[in-house]
């Protein structure tokens, strides 16, 4: 995830990249926990950095994807409003390498299917020739689209233009 942030900080996003405590020392929930202390903790860094906590989005890989929607889904109403989450609710984007031999494409399928018939905002995108850590790891086009999709989520709900979009070939 230090690739993405990297990016993301050059494009004039605020990246905060936490980690969280992992099984099997850490069991459920202490991740989600870790996750939810992190999103709160935003309004203490903002006393000292210029963050706008009213354009927050959450990206995630792997568990940490699960996470970021889990956070999303079951935020307080104190904590501040998450606007996007790329995982892969408030439009929802999902990525998937057909070739993941971990979890299987038809998760993220099925997953987004559910998102659509519960009138979710959502996409995915199926990498052909990647698998479970190469579609972020190596994929340009899915950093390039996952940097674009923050930046027209966050921008668009607030009713502005979207500060840095990239286009995909």
């Amino acid at each position: 995830m230090e690739k993405f942030g990297r990016r993301l900080a050059r494009r004039g996003f605020a990246v905060y990249n936490i980690d969280y405590r992992l099984a099997p020392d850490h069991r459920h929930p202490a991740q989600i926990e870790d996750v939810r202390a992190a999103i709160e903790h935003l309004k203490v860094l903002a006393e000292a950095y210029p963050l706008d906590l009213k354009r927050v989005g959450l990206l995630g890989y792997s568990a940490g994807g699960h996470l970021a929607l889990l956070a999303a889904a079951t935020a307080k109403e104190s904590s501040p409003e998450i606007r996007a989450v790329m995982a892969g609710g408030a439009p929802v984007k999902l990525s998937h390498g057909r070739w993941d031999l971990l979890v299987e494409v038809e998760q993220s399928r099925l997953y987004h299917q559910t998102l659509l018939e519960n009138e979710v905002e959502s996409t995915l995108m199926e990498r052909r020739v990647f698998g479970h850590l190469a579609t972020f790891l190596f994929d340009g086009p899915t950093m390039r689209r996952t940097v674009s999709f923050l930046g027209e989520a966050l921008a668009t709900t607030l009713g502005n233009p979207a500060p840095h979009a990239e286009t995909t070939p």
